[in-house]
């Protein structure tokens, strides 16, 4: 069976002095196309003991070689970057690949909510008390860093220096995150946290144990398993969304075996892609087309004017999202 993949948008449409060093002009003008991200990049920015930019398409990773928020600095291939510059762009540049023109999720950039954006700025910084030793996609956007057209603004997420690219499959979770956000403002950790973690699996080779629609319907149809369900985060990805994802009757989707992007490698020559299968693609598709009538909705209902972060968080999102995953499940995956 021929296999045609359309994106998103698509489918919407059918029914970069001696001791500073700039390679790119500061204030350049950006193309009125925006640029996808290639697996390439170059270095736009380069200013001793301070930031430094590698640009690859609309994605940016800045980072510093000096100081305590220093990237480890082996540089294998003797560019001048560190590897682990390089290979943390590569694996966001394939996880952008593969949600956004594989998996049609709808292209962050494209929302209303962030349609002022031009970049996807990803700050490597030193773990603290805040970050761990882990990511953080943040909700609204910021100022772009140089090099950037005046007024460009950004959406940042900021990665631990401890986080090892070619070990760990985080830039999916955290970009996902962007997904997220670009479709609603809701944030409750089952739905938030959970789905973001099931999305490593676009990456990364992770096995639903043991799935069967008897505990998967346990937390969507039983009083007691959508209590458990609503009190979960990350773990929800384990428990719930993998199985679903696994069972989902519409089957995984098999990433193309002959795209250059999935083909990318780290700079030790490492696949960046573990695996070739995404699975529950076409349910999550669904449920985030959802999303955005459940936030219509909730406002409506309760009057709602600001998403702050309690009204983000709040319990009585819980039924209504519930109620478009089923929905979706039902469409889907049975």
């Amino acid at each position: 069976m021929k296999i045609t993949f359309f994106s998103h948008s698509a489918l919407r449409l059918a029914g970069g002095a001696i001791f500073f060093l700039v390679l790119m002009p500061l204030g350049a003008p950006l193309s009125a196309e925006r640029v996808e991200p290639d697996g390439k990049g170059r270095l736009v920015l380069a200013e001793p003991g301070a930031e430094q930019v590698w640009q690859d398409g609309f994605l940016r990773v800045i980072y510093h070689t000096e100081g305590e928020d220093a990237v480890p600095p082996a540089d294998k291939n003797a560019n001048g970057v560190p590897d682990y510059v390089e290979d943390m762009a590569r694996q966001f540049a394939v996880v952008h690949h593969i949600f956004c023109h594989i998996a049609g999720f709808p292209h962050p950039l494209d929302s209303l909510r962030y349609r002022n954006v031009s970049h996807v700025d990803i700050f490597v910084r030193a773990p603290d008390e805040k970050l761990g030793n882990g990511g953080l996609a943040f909700q609204e956007p910021s100022p772009s860093r140089p090099p950037a057209r005046s007024g460009a603004r950004s959406l940042t997420i900021r990665m631990a220096t401890s986080v090892k690219p070619s070990q760990n499959r985080l830039a999916a979770h955290e970009y996902f995150h962007l997904i997220e956000n670009g479709v609603t403002h809701l944030t409750n950790g089952w739905y938030f946290e959970g789905l973001a973690d099931w999305a490593r699996d676009a990456v990364a080779k992770i096995e639903a144990h043991n799935a069967s629609w008897k505990k998967v319907d346990r937390f969507l149809h039983d009083p007691e398993g959508e209590t458990e369900l609503f009190g979960l985060k990350y773990s929800a990805a384990v428990k719930f969304w993998r199985p679903a994802a696994a069972l989902c009757r519409s089957g995984a989707l098999p990433l193309p075996a002959d795209d250059p992007m999935l083909r990318l490698v780290y700079v030790d020559g490492g696949a960046v892609l573990e695996d070739f299968v995404f699975a529950g693609v076409d349910m999550v598709r669904d449920i985030l087309d959802r999303l955005p009538e459940v936030e219509r909705r909730l406002a409506s209902e309760y009057g709602i004017r600001r998403w702050n972060r309690e009204n983000r968080l709040h319990p009585r999102n819980d039924p209504l999202l519930l109620e478009a995953v089923r929905q979706s499940m039902d469409k889907i995956c049975r």
